[in-house]
């Protein structure tokens, strides 16, 4: 019988705790102020409301007390951020938490910046994205990826899960 249930106040503490980037904060509170950022995020991401919306009960199989929602991209996909390993995870909704990879907060964001290649987004913005994000490897990332897609492709599920890959151990991003 589960007691403990995650709020916004305690993830919003959580947020300020680990000293992340601002619009980190504006982007958990739907208060994003950069146009840019905006435009690419308001659709996409927000706090996690489908694990706030559980009870307590149901909130136990995303292992709340340990692994803290901090956003949901689309309806399907959370970040959390690990307290006991000090790092961040994706995990799928559908799928729970099932032996998940730790990253960096740069790293829990690739995804999402390859969703935004997808879609089309400049290079320019995903840079400035990035910036405001305060990743540090955003511009060599973005060259890494357009240099793949022009020369190797990446167009196939596999050739995108070796990019990924191979970005997350170039650029340390996994814990």
């Amino acid at each position: 019988m589960a007691t403990f249930q995650i709020t916004e106040a305690e993830v919003k503490d959580l947020i300020k705790k680990l000293n992340l980037a601002p619009i980190i904060l504006e982007i958990f509170d739907e208060q994003i102020v950069d146009e840019i950022a905006m435009d690419e995020f308001r659709k996409r991401i927000s706090k996690p409301y489908s694990i706030f919306t559980l009870d307590s009960n149901e909130q136990e199989a995303y292992q709340v007390q340990r692994f803290i929602p901090i956003f949901e991209f689309g309806s399907d996909r959370i970040i959390a951020y690990d307290l006991e390993n000090k790092g961040f995870i994706n995990y799928s909704l559908e799928e729970g938490i099932q032996s998940p990879t730790l990253l960096t907060f740069e790293g829990v964001f690739l995804e999402e910046m390859i969703a935004m290649f997808e879609n089309e987004v400049s290079e320019s913005d995903i840079i400035h994205i990035g910036k405001l994000l305060g990743f540090k490897h955003t511009e060599s990332i973005v060259e890494d990826y357009l240099e793949s897609e022009e020369n190797d492709g990446l167009s196939t599920f596999e050739e995108m899960d070796a990019w990924t890959e191979k970005t997350l151990d170039k650029y340390h991003l996994k814990i």
